[in-house]
């Protein structure tokens, strides 16, 4: 037990610390939005003049992170600090005289195998007896050693009618699966459809293809796939490059089947198949290519491509967005890397870690880096237990999110930047941390500040309306607040009775300010209250000032802000879930093959996942809710444990099965 209480206090994530909650049914924005911590930026394989940009990783089931990547053959390398820094790279694929072996993938099985798969791909010229395919490769003693080839599928000897970029999942019956894009079914046209091969003896050998998705005249590719539970339903993402009014650009798309069905005679067809999804609302207009997704511990899917949506030049950014359990209705675009318009990100992947840290993964400058990202739906604000607003980061002093991280923030500005807060009877409190080596104050001409705005009656406005205020920190020493009139806001002006204190150094700087709860015309406050809250950061600079904004915000809707709870716990204690009664009081237990969930509130659903998404157990819909559930785990290692309760909060625990 004392191991297992090590292992949930690991699993509180810096900019999460206060959990990753379910947004109120009836709320107009549900998806989180995810705030991606420029201070996680590594790089995982260093540069090099043969790398593609192409790279792919996972969490093995004892925690450690893998990854691999083309690189005149396969390349892996491996981590044991979440990413932290990269060790033991090795090439497990050579590449042959005339073929480049290509774009890999890779998937921890649910006994443990680790497959990888690839693409050989022959040069000119070509000839007969080199051909286009997809091969893999396993290792069963955790990646150390790795099998002789494994042949899963040949297509064409020439680059018309090739075959391109597998990828895996595995079903909760063993069953293993390969997608892939294939040209070879059309020697007479540049047609393309996505084909799956399934093996059931885990990966040794493999059926002939079927069919998946296919759009007459045009080329569905680069599949990735997901599964879905409640219903059980198989959806892959591809890119489409038939949407009408979309000028022929790729765009990222869902086709999808359910498990029963499972492909076996049938395929999504053309426009008027209602099972091929476009995942934008909008039609970008350029290219959104190269399409990646992949599912979080409480089923919410993310997904990513290489895009020119908003670039002036032609080099692509990565952009993620977030979808709901469904892997529909995407929002929340963003970019995890910001990259300048002279530069891009290329054959970019997601990885899920811990059940609900993104990890975005590129290709910048010939080498292979990674970010991390932070998925919140609502801020869970702490109570204060100390603060002194002094501009100092004081020992004991305690805010909701690990080290003053409640919030990342600074993707535009490349500046490490956090938007923390608490809250007592008398104050909100609000700090705000960020590294900038060439601060700007010119007393009120252009300053760096920080702006958040603040919904405290959770009004959620489609406009500007009374009741919402804007509070600007300048790194001046000045702190002004404005209060909505309806339809402009009001004169800045000092807030009486608030608090502030801004220090700087070479390094950056840090505020600290206290707002009185009269000041935001709230007499009421007390734990379980619901309001709402963005923040801006501004980084005056000699030419222009970046903003760093939270996706998707609008200033003058507070329904686009995000959602705030105050949680009754002290900051610094265990903080669980909001509740009616302030409290989730979830607890998981692993002994002897048997996992207990025991909780304060009835529970809608549990399921325990691998660290690879594999589910392994779990009760998907538990009728008229229940406090207390067991299950087998028929399993070892590292797991997640997904608990949704009644209302719709989602709690995630780590765990060793043991």
């Amino acid at each position: 037990m004392d191991i297992l209480k090590l292992i949930l206090a690991a699993a509180m994530l810096p900019s999460a610390a206060s959990g990753v909650f379910a947004a109120d049914t009836d709320d107009a924005y549900a998806t989180p939005r995810i705030f991606w911590d420029v201070a996680s930026e590594r790089t995982v394989f260093p540069a090099n003049s043969s790398y593609t940009g192409y790279s792919r990783m996972i969490q093995l089931a004892d925690g450690s992170l893998l990854a691999v990547t083309e690189n005149s053959g396969i390349k892996i390398a491996r981590s044991y600090d979440g990413g932290d820094t990269w060790t033991g790279e090795k090439k497990i694929v050579n590449n042959r005289t005339g073929i480049n072996e290509c774009v890999p993938d890779l998937l921890q099985l649910a006994d443990g195998t680790i497959i990888v798969g690839y693409n050989p791909r022959p040069t000119q010229p070509y000839s007969a007896d080199r051909r286009f395919g997809i091969r893999c490769k396993i290792s069963r003693d955790n990646g150390e050693t790795w099998s002789d080839e494994i042949y899963i599928y040949d297509a064409s000897h020439t680059y018309d009618d090739g075959c391109w970029e597998p990828h895996f999942l595995q079903l909760p019956s063993g069953e293993l699966q390969c997608y892939f894009a294939d040209e070879s079914p059309y020697t007479s046209s540049n047609e393309q459809q996505i084909s799956v091969c399934r093996s059931t003896d885990g990966g040794l050998t493999w059926s002939a293809p079927e069919c998946v998705s296919f759009r007459p005249g045009c080329r569905d590719g680069m599949p990735a796939a997901i599964l879905l539970e409640d219903p059980d339903e198989i959806v892959v993402i591809v890119e489409d490059n038939g949407w009408y009014g979309n000028m022929g650009n790729f765009t990222p798309t869902t086709v999808r089947c359910p498990l029963a069905t499972n492909w076996h005679d049938y395929h999504v067809g053309g426009p008027d198949d209602t099972n091929r999804n476009m995942i934008y609302t909008f039609k970008p207009g350029k290219n959104m290519a190269a399409p990646y997704i992949k599912k979080l511990a409480d089923g919410t899917t993310v997904a990513s491509c290489q895009g020119l949506y908003k670039r002036t030049s032609e080099n692509l950014d990565l952009w993620v967005a977030v979808g709901d359990k469904r892997a529909r209705n995407f929002k929340s675009l963003s970019r995890p890397f910001s990259l300048p318009e002279s530069k891009s990100s290329m054959w970019n992947s997601l990885a899920v870690i811990d059940g609900d840290v993104v990890v975005a993964v590129g290709g910048i400058d010939r080498s292979i880096k990674m970010i991390k990202g932070y998925p919140v739906s609502t801020v869970g604000v702490a109570r204060a237990k100390s603060v002194n607003v002094n501009g100092v980061a004081d020992e004991g002093e305690l805010f909701s999110g690990e080290s003053r991280k409640l919030l990342p923030m600074g993707t535009e500005s490349r500046n490490p930047s956090y938007i923390d807060m608490v809250w007592d009877d008398d104050y909100l409190y609000l700090t705000a941390s960020v590294d900038d080596r060439e601060i700007v104050s010119d007393q009120g001409k252009s300053n760096d500040q920080v702006t958040v705005y603040l919904d405290p009656q959770d009004l959620r406005t489609t406009k500007l309306a009374v009741g919402l205020y804007r509070v600007t920190m300048n790194v001046d020493g000045s702190l002004t607040m404005s209060e909505s009139k309806g339809r402009t806001w009001g004169a800045s002006a000092a807030v009486d009775g608030a608090l502030y204190k801004v220090v700087t150094d070479a390094d950056g700087y840090l505020m600290e300010a206290a707002i009185p709860w009269s000041a935001l015309k709230v007499s009421d406050v007390s734990a379980g209250r619901k309001m709402r809250m963005a923040a801006e950061i501004s980084q005056a600079g000699a030419s222009a000032t970046v903003k760093d904004v939270m996706t998707d915000v609008v200033a003058t809707r507070s329904e686009t802000w995000m959602p705030v709870s105050l949680l009754a716990e002290e900051a610094g204690a265990a903080i669980s879930l909001p509740s009616v009664s302030g409290d989730s009081g979830v607890t998981v237990v692993s002994e002897k093959g048997r996992i207990t969930v025991d909780s304060a509130l009835p529970m809608e659903s549990v399921r325990v996942y691998s660290l690879s998404g594999t589910m392994l157990c779990g009760n998907l819909k538990i009728d008229g809710g229940s406090c207390h559930e067991e299950f087998i785990a028929g399993a070892s290692g590292l797991a997640l444990v997904a608990v949704t309760l009644t209302g719709g909060m989602t709690v995630t625990r780590k765990i060793i099965l043991k």
